[in-house]
Parts: structure tokens; sequence; C-alpha cells
């Protein structure tokens, strides 16, 4: 496994002044057997105003069943409500 880092770039902002810098966002990959685009994903989808989010434990056994974390994003409904979706996949099993 790898790890790098790229980062983002913030559009200006919506007063005209200039961007903030931009955010470190880390990359992990794996390299050595393909699984030649046979995948499965699943989507969590939590809303921290009504809902817990994932703990560890629930995580660990996400891991467990050969899910991989691949992405987060937040998104503002409205002030103080926002949906956080947490992205997996995994190697299709095959049939």
């Amino acid at each position: 496994m790898r790890a790098i880092g790229f980062k983002t770039q913030n559009p200006p902002t919506a007063q005209g002044g200039p961007a903030q810098a931009g955010t470190w966002v880390p990359v992990v990959y794996e390299e050595g057997k393909g699984h030649r685009g046979r995948w499965e994903y699943r989507c969590l989808t939590k809303r921290p105003r009504s809902e817990k989010l994932p703990s560890e434990g629930e995580m660990n056994e996400l891991g467990r069943e050969g899910w991989m974390l691949v992405g987060i994003v937040k998104v503002a409904v409205e002030p103080g409500d926002d949906i956080i979706s947490f992205y997996f996949m995994r190697p299709k099993a095959e049939r």
C-alpha cells in the first residue's frame, strides 16, 4: 500500500476576495493484483444532527467484511444540519 497526498484548489470567495489555501487530501492506493474493474460499492449516509456517526467498532466491522473507505462527503442542508456520506468499495465476489 502507498500513501500520497494532493492539494485541492479552492475557488475564489463569493465576495470576490482571494481564495484560502487549498487543503491537503490524503490518498491511499494499493499496488499489485488488480480486480479488473469488478468492484461493489456501498454508501453509508448519516445526519449528525439526529444520528450518531459510525463508531470505530462499526468501521472496523466494515473493514473485516472487506470494505475500504474511499471517500467522505459532507453536504450542508441548512445551517447546523449536514449530511455526511461515507463511500466504501471492495472487490466483487467471483461467481
